[in-house]
């Protein structure tokens, strides 16, 4: 599999200040971009930091913004969902993250569910 999308560092504590960063990333991109129905990447974990992507899995999107092209194992995914609300995705990462740090992370978005895909090391 491949993601192909716009790349952020930004960085990580254990009060899950990232999302603030990401939330506004995100709505940075839909503003950008408002056709585009896009997918997120969450990888590269660093102690203090880590890369998220917005963009498509297997699919180039049609964005301006330089797109990079991250290659991800076919295999091993465990899925992921819960409502789509701030606290129930902050107690989702704290039971998914218990088992230790991911590889990659693929979010989405349906209705009113947040749904996500973890790789493990």
């Amino acid at each position: 599999m491949v993601f192909y999308g716009t790349e952020r560092i930004f960085p990580v504590d254990e009060n899950y200040g990232q999302m603030d960063h990401i939330g506004k990333f995100i709505d940075e991109i839909k503003n950008k971009y408002p056709h585009l129905e896009f997918e997120c990447l969450g990888y590269k974990w660093q102690n203090n930091s880590m890369a998220y992507v917005i963009g498509k899995l297997n699919e180039k999107p049609k964005i301006e913004d330089e797109i990079k092209e991250i290659l991800l194992p076919d295999d091993n995914w465990e899925k992921y969902t819960c409502k789509m609300n701030d606290l129930d995705i902050k107690e989702l990462y704290k039971d998914i993250y218990k088992d230790g740090i991911l590889d990659f992370e693929i979010e989405r978005i349906h209705g009113n569910l947040f749904k996500v895909n973890i790789h493990r090391p």
